[in-house]
């Protein structure tokens, strides 16, 4: 099924509540809704922001939409980044102080790796929202 055109249906709430039911999840309307959102953010823009309080279901929407992508037969590539969880430079890059060559970081190393991919790919950033890494992460996009 062309994956555009399941999310027009009644067929996208059967698909996602298989996948729900498959990864032991309760699936409800706000979930659905949420998901649907998303694909139509991700279809519109290059990227975007999930935020909200923690354990209020973010990873939970992404998660499925990636899995109901895939089922519908589209590949979708993912690197899961904890920005927080490094130094600047390691994720964003910057030159090395010795031999003044440039060394990408792991954010632009995954932006590099999504800007060849042949497939869909995804590039999630985990954690609370710094605008240290929000800056990097506009001039990536």
């Amino acid at each position: 099924a062309d994956f555009c055109n399941i999310y027009k249906s009644d067929e996208m709430k059967i698909h996602l509540s298989d996948i729900f039911q498959e990864n032991k999840l309760d699936f409800d309307d706000f979930l659905l809704t949420k998901v649907i959102q998303l694909k139509e953010i991700l279809n519109e823009r290059i990227g975007c922001i999930i935020s909200g309080p923690s354990c209020s279901g973010k990873s939970v929407i992404w998660a499925m939409l990636r899995a109901s992508t895939m089922k519908a037969g589209t590949t979708v590539k993912i690197e899961v980044l904890s920005p927080k969880a490094m130094a600047k430079e390691d994720l964003l890059g910057g030159l090395d102080r010795d031999t003044r060559e440039w060394k990408d970081g792991v954010l632009i190393s995954a932006a590099r790796n999504a800007a060849t991919s042949d497939s869909k790919y995804w590039i999630v950033c985990d954690g609370d929202i710094d605008p240290e890494w929000v800056e990097g992460l506009n001039s990536v996009l």
